[in-house]
């Protein structure tokens, strides 16, 4: 190449200069070769032509040249997968030298059906530039993101030359498999048990039904009310399906005659995310009628129990007590009411009153009971049956009056 005379006529010193052309390009230094007329003159001042040989060139290894565009050789995009809300979109654009990056360039690409930029992260001063996007709330892509375009964005990516950055994208990495949900799984429905009446031990069961598959950690809760107090059914099943079961055990003690309310779904510490990450919402939609879903795990109680008629019973005679109980109950096997005759121990056993409020003992009196200051009642025992009410609770064994 040649560089033209640019000044320095009428002195010792003459300048000549060169400017770098694209394509240009010269790695381990220029070359001074000669100084030629090109049909000018170099002539001291009493016209004599000059010598053109050129002696001490200074070196010139050093004088580099790089006019060569750095260009992208490929561009990396995240590894397969669902990306949930919150989650990080790392794009690597790699080029065929170290470039420099300044100001915010961007990488644009397409979520579904809208166009969303991945901001310069890292890599300046390297080949390879990092390119980040968060996914945000509502975002969805079922198919897989498309690469659309690189922009400097005011920014500027260029080689350690200075030369501008060629930001056509050469071989696109793939991006079919990197989908994105940005959405939150949403309750579609709670089924609550069936109408009925629960006693004691009877397990409520409830059914959230969600509009997508999710995953559960730890102990999620459904809280109710049953009666004026507040209690909580526990998840127990239903982990990467669309279907969560959360159950409570009826307590003794627990009353509801006009059904049960479904309060709140609460993560209790838990998780429940769809398989991209994202948090339920957990508010409860289109909850099933309850109202007749009642509840009564109250104890049938002793209200009286009447002894026999005073006087004196003897052998062979029947001893007669009646016990009576606050509901109707019903009996099985031979429950016994204890009592005691002078100092011994004895049982009237069981007779009748199966399916009402009072049931009936009876003791015949044997040779050899004695008693000169009146019987003692002193317990009422099951003797391996039972005594519950029509829910099947069982009975408060405990002689009231």
């Amino acid at each position: 190449v040649k560089a033209t005379f640019t000044g320095g006529s009428g002195t010792d010193v003459l300048s000549f200069s060169y400017t770098v052309q694209a394509g240009d390009t010269d790695s381990d230094g220029i070359s001074i070769q000669s100084l030629s007329l090109n049909g000018g003159t170099i002539q001291d001042s009493g016209g004599n032509d000059a010598d053109l040989t050129l002696n001490n060139i200074e070196d010139a290894s050093a004088v580099l040249v790089d006019s060569a565009f750095p260009h992208i050789t490929s561009v990396s995009v995240p590894s397969v997968g669902i990306y949930g809300m919150g989650e990080v979109l790392n794009f690597v654009v790699n080029f065929n030298e170290s470039v420099d990056v300044s100001g915010l360039p961007q990488l644009s690409f397409v979520i579904g059906s809208t166009t969303v930029t991945a901001d310069f992260s890292s890599g300046s001063g390297s080949s390879a530039i990092t390119f980040s996007y968060t996914v945000q709330p509502g975002e969805l892509d079922t198919d897989g993101i498309v690469i659309n375009s690189l922009s400097l964005n005011g920014g500027s990516i260029q080689d350690s030359g200075g030369n501008d950055a060629d930001l056509t994208l050469n071989n696109v990495a793939d991006a079919s498999g990197v989908l994105v949900d940005g959405i939150a799984p949403i309750t579609t429905s709670v089924d609550v048990p069936a109408d009925g009446t629960y006693s004691s031990g009877d397990l409520l069961e409830f059914e959230v039904n969600f509009n997508e598959i999710v995953n559960v950690s730890g102990n999620p809760q459904l809280s109710l009310t049953i009666g004026s107090a507040g209690v909580v059914a526990s998840y127990v099943d239903g982990t990467g399906t669309s279907k969560l079961v959360f159950r409570y055990t009826v307590q003794p003690g627990d009353e509801d005659v006009d059904g049960i309310t479904v309060g709140l779904l609460s993560l209790n510490g838990g998780t429940i995310e769809d398989v991209a990450g994202n948090d339920a919402d957990l508010t409860l939609n289109n909850v099933a009628d309850a109202s007749g879903v009642l509840v009564d795990a109250i104890q049938p109680v002793v209200t009286s129990v009447t002894v026999p008629s005073a006087a004196t019973y003897t052998i062979g005679e029947v001893l007669t007590f009646d016990v009576a109980f606050d509901e109707n109950v019903n009996v099985t096997g031979a429950p016994q009411l204890m009592f005691t005759i002078g100092s011994t121990v004895v049982a009237a056993t069981f007779l009748e009153g199966s399916g009402t409020s009072t049931l009936r003992f009876t003791y015949t009196v044997q040779a050899g009971d004695i008693d000169t200051d009146g019987i003692a009642i002193n317990s009422l025992t099951l003797n391996s049956g039972t005594i519950r009410d029509s829910l099947g609770n069982d009975a408060d064994l405990t002689l009231n009056n």
